[in-house]
């Protein structure tokens, strides 16, 4: 008998960057055919029969990740974890190797008021999700003074158009201060409140921002890789640990408890 699929429960999708995605995906593989004439799209298995111009437009957000998810597998376009620590080539911030990540971590939603949002109007809030570095690279490294380890916010919106790099002194969490402020992602603040010279955890220096914090919950994302820096401090087992920090944007997050 064959298993039955989960449900998905979907706690964010990016409709648009999916859109754009989808359709370039569909300008990728689309076969010369005559207006009106069938053609059969395989999701998941599933034959569906529509005419051409009506197959993207009938497809269910789902059914578009589903589609976004396979040709990035297939293409190899994918990681699967997110990176251990900032290489000496990405030393101004901008990632390099596969831009898109799918990842299942734990995760904590902080939000952000719009009362602190000046670079978004019109939006509630700004949704924050921090997933902390995986506690085991530490545990098999004596060398507390090594930058390794990676933590990695989520924003549900994305902050800016640019793949430019990050100022030394710019933390990925100053990055997402800076576009709440409504200045450029990439002005460091070289006494690095949100950076490597508090120890404070990155949920409790958004948290001193006025943010609001939720539980965490483990979730899967698909996300864009927007830049990493080393600039990034926590307590770690009763130690300050310098580690990275990973700014991306998710294309959808799921809540894989449900």
């Amino acid at each position: 008998m064959q298993a039955v699929r989960m449900l998905r429960n979907y706690l964010f999708i990016d409709e648009r960057t999916l859109d754009s995605f989808a359709q370039q995906i569909r300008t990728r593989k689309r076969e010369v055919v005559k207006r009106g004439k069938k053609v059969n799209l395989s999701i998941t298995g599933l034959g569906v029969e529509l005419s051409e111009e009506d197959v993207w437009r009938e497809l269910s957000s789902h059914e578009k990740i589903e589609i976004l998810l396979r040709f990035l597998i297939e293409e190899n376009f994918v990681d699967t974890a997110r990176p251990k620590q900032m290489r000496p080539e990405e030393a101004v911030g901008i990632p390099k190797g596969r831009k898109f990540v799918l990842e299942t971590m734990l995760a904590r939603k902080v939000i952000i008021p719009e009362t602190h949002l000046a670079s978004t109007p019109g939006i509630k809030h700004l949704g924050v999700w921090i997933s902390d570095p995986d506690p085991a690279i530490f545990s098999s490294r004596d060398d507390k003074f090594e930058t390794i380890g990676t933590f990695v916010y989520l924003t549900e919106v994305w902050l800016d158009d640019e793949a430019g790099g990050i100022y030394s002194g710019c933390s990925a969490l100053q990055a997402i201060a800076n576009a709440v402020q409504g200045k450029a992602l990439n002005v460091p603040n070289f006494r690095e409140p949100l950076g490597r010279k508090s120890s404070d955890h990155p949920v409790e220096k958004l948290r001193s921002l006025g943010a609001t914090v939720g539980d965490q919950r483990t979730i899967r994302s698909l996300y864009v890789k927007r830049c990493i820096t080393d600039e990034q401090c926590y307590v770690w087992n009763g130690e300050p640990r310098r580690v990275n920090d990973l700014l991306g944007y998710p294309v959808f997050i799921e809540d894989v408890s449900f």
